[in-house]
């Protein structure tokens, strides 16, 4: 009796697999059979489920994305001050980056950047209403004061996201460690943080 999996089970498998090798050898060195045959299927049904390297790529660089915004889905969560909040956002920024330093380069670096900057945009895009989100809640408790949150989020996430695209990939972990207090002092200006 041959037993198959389940088509969503069988694609998250192929790419954790390709996430581990990524991870592990390198985006180009990592070749799609080296993925199937960690799998132990054929290779045509790899192309079932992606159209190329690329694209399982894509889909790994997703799942990290979509692993970061869970993370501070809970951070935006917890009842706690609004700095720690923030303070707690940009952990979540450097704590997986450094985590997983090598995949966090492959993927900043893998089809000349290209998918990065579209994940990178996607990224930017839900974080700006978890910082409207945290910015409203500080309106009502008083810790900060900022008529309109969701254009001044917007305002401040394109800026950094901007910024922070136009340094080297291997320079990146780093320039946000180190500048993120300057980051916090543009957020206490911005959003009218009372401290």
């Amino acid at each position: 009796m041959r037993v198959t999996k389940d088509p969503e089970e069988r694609k998250a498998e192929i790419v954790s697999t390709a996430r581990r090798l990524f991870e592990q050898n390198g985006y180009k060195e990592t070749q799609i059979k080296d993925i199937v045959s960690q799998i132990g299927v054929a290779q045509g049904l790899f192309y079932y489920y992606f159209k190329s390297k690329e694209e399982v790529m894509e889909a790994v660089a997703k799942q990290y994305a979509d692993q970061i915004m869970g993370a501070i889905r809970e951070v935006v969560n917890r009842d706690d001050a609004l700095m720690r909040k923030i303070d707690a956002v940009f952990n979540v920024f450097i704590t997986a980056a450094n985590r997983e330093s090598k995949l966090f380069f492959e993927m900043m670096t893998a089809k000349n950047g290209e998918i990065h900057a579209r994940i990178f945009i996607e990224i930017g895009e839900k974080l700006i209403p978890f910082v409207a989100e945290m910015i409203e809640m500080g309106n009502q408790s008083g810790e900060c004061k900022c008529e309109n949150p969701a254009f001044f989020s917007r305002l401040f996430v394109a800026g950094l996201f901007s910024n922070i695209n136009q340094i080297a990939p291997e320079q990146k972990i780093e320039y946000m460690i180190s500048e993120s207090s300057m980051i916090k002092e543009i957020i206490k200006r911005l959003f009218d943080v009372k401290m």
